[in-house]
């Protein structure tokens, strides 16, 4: 299926709610809570990955997706022929002692059903925010712009915990 209009599905790298643990036992990141959304919950995600609205853990950090837009316009800048902007409304919590330093550039990627991976990108308009010291138990979130092909399914946002080397999590956007 292909990307279009506006969902709204939450969940990730931006807003992360702290809720209690109640892990799902999934390799790739503990399922530490979830928000309601009928989007999150008619979507079945593949086999290992996580939902829009959930909150994973991954090491010390807490990666939660709100949702995200499947267009987004950047004004004067234009994807590439063949591709579009989406971006993803994205949480990340430090649950460690110490402050750390987090980057959506370095931590976040979409991939596609074809296992291509797709990095975030600079547009005007969009935030920068995610990124930068965030001290314990604090948390940013943002929008994060990527430009993928038109043809892209199964798209699955990849946080990848770089601060301390503990795995990533995959969550499943659609």
């Amino acid at each position: 299926m292909k990307v279009r209009g506006s969902l709204v599905i939450a969940g990730l790298a931006a807003t992360l709610v702290v809720l209690p643990s109640c892990g799902s036992g999934r390799s790739g990141g503990e399922r530490v809570g979830s928000v309601g959304s009928s989007a999150a919950t008619t979507v079945k995600p593949p086999a290992g990955s996580h939902r829009v609205g959930d909150v994973v853990r991954v090491g010390e950090t807490e990666v939660m997706i709100h949702g995200f837009t499947g267009q987004y316009d950047a004004g004067t800048q234009k994807p590439a022929a063949g591709s579009h902007y989406i971006t993803v409304d994205a949480e990340i919590r430090n649950r460690s002692a110490a402050p750390q330093v987090y980057s959506a550039f370095a931590q976040l990627a979409i991939q596609n059903l074809e296992g291509k991976s797709f990095d975030p990108v600079g547009v005007p308009g969009s935030s920068q925010a995610l990124g930068g010291k965030v001290e314990p138990g604090g948390s940013r979130r943002a929008m994060v712009v990527f430009q993928i092909p038109d043809s892209s399914q199964g798209l699955l946002l990849v946080f990848t915990d770089r601060v301390f080397n503990k795995g990533s999590a995959s969550i499943y956007l659609a």
